[in-house]
């Protein structure tokens, strides 16, 4: 919902590659970067990533090394990191040249440990500052992304099967032998797999029939996503910036006391 260039990082090539999945049934179109690409491929997202006013990339931290990409607003841990100095490393992506930028940690219950080894190894005594949210935008956003997760698990399983008894095939084939059907994976006969497909079409009609109804936010009136990952607002309405939402949101607590 806010506006400017959004790096996101995740632990692992897995975690990259489900979370693209899930946000392109959400429409925003993100661009990977991970080892498992090609350099080519790699060095045509980062060149997208730098000409868009507001991309998202996701990435790993391998990937990620040693890259100078300019004016990132916003630095997203989907992944609480396994070490404060790559936290630190991470966080450093934003604000750079004396800019503005805002570092946001997503936190699990089972992340708690981890989260306050990063605290102490950062001599934070106090926890960080959470993010203000709109808890009705909140409810709604929730119920398109649990829908496009439970896309992406319903597909992941169908292709990860699928490619499994390919590659069985595939090595018998090499081989010159026949395989068993009890080593293949069930994946269903052809009416099956057929009536998986409806249900899983009718998912995604579904999803894009919640996306076409824009979430309007009493803190945020007047702006909402889009097909191509963008803003669109009323004239009469400038975007705020995350930055400027943490900000507002410290002095109205100052001010209580």
């Amino acid at each position: 919902m806010h506006p400017g260039r959004t790096l996101v990082f995740c632990n692992s090539i897995d975690c990259v590659r489900r979370l693209r999945n899930v946000l392109e049934l959400l429409d925003c179109h993100p661009l990977p970067l991970h080892a498992s690409m090609h350099q080519r491929q790699r060095l045509k997202n980062l060149e997208n990533f730098e000409k868009s006013q507001n991309a998202i990339l996701l990435a790993t931290d391998v990937a990620a090394r040693g890259l100078d990409i300019r004016g990132i607003e916003h630095v997203i841990h989907f992944q609480v990191p396994r070490t404060a100095e790559t936290y630190v490393h991470r966080s450093g992506r934003t604000a750079r040249a004396e800019n503005e930028g805002l570092s946001l940690l997503l936190i699990d219950p089972q992340d708690g440990v981890l989260y306050k080894k990063i605290s102490k190894t950062l001599n934070k005594e106090h926890a960080l500052p959470s993010f203000p949210v709109d808890h009705k935008v909140f409810k709604l956003v929730k119920e398109r992304v649990t829908m496009a997760r439970s896309i992406d698990k319903l597909e992941h399983r169908q292709n990860r099967l699928t490619a499994q008894n390919r590659w069985f095939q595939n090595a018998a084939k090499d081989m010159d032998v026949d395989i068993e059907d009890d080593l293949l994976n069930d994946v269903g006969d052809e009416q099956e797999r057929a009536a998986k497909s409806r249900e899983i079409n009718a998912m995604k009609k579904q999803l894009k029939a919640m996306l076409s109804k824009p979430i309007i936010s009493k803190i945020f009136t007047g702006s909402f996503p889009t097909k191509s990952g963008k803003l669109l607002s009323p004239s009469i309405y400038n975007p705020q910036k995350a930055v400027t939402v943490v900000q507002k949101n410290r002095k109205k607590k100052k001010n209580k006391l």
